[in-house]
């Protein structure tokens, strides 16, 4: 009854800004999940990443831009989701 009754109390704009958790991205991107021997290079990592041509898949909280990361969460939403190649990361991504 007492989610009901939170459920009935929030605003109609709730769920308007809630962001994707998701995006997807096509293209050249560096694929480093299988990459062991990372080092610290200041406050960049050096890694022997492999360097691909696919579609992928972007976790929107892992972003490290913050900038970047910001702009993508503003407009990637649930209630208006990113086409593939849409998000701001994408296009960061791609063009660097």
């Amino acid at each position: 009854m007492l989610a009901l009754f939170m459920l009935m109390s929030m605003p109609a704009f709730a769920n308007v800004k809630t962001p994707e958790d998701f995006v997807v991205c096509t293209g050249w991107h560096a694929l480093c999940s299988a990459s062991p021997d990372c080092k610290m290079n200041g406050e960049k990592t050096d890694c022997d990443c492999m360097r691909v041509n696919e579609s992928h898949i972007v976790a929107t909280g892992e972003i490290q831009d913050p900038l970047i990361k910001r702009l993508t969460l503003a407009r990637c939403t649930k209630k208006h989701p990113c086409a593939v190649d849409q998000a701001p990361v994408c296009k960061a991504i791609k063009y660097g």
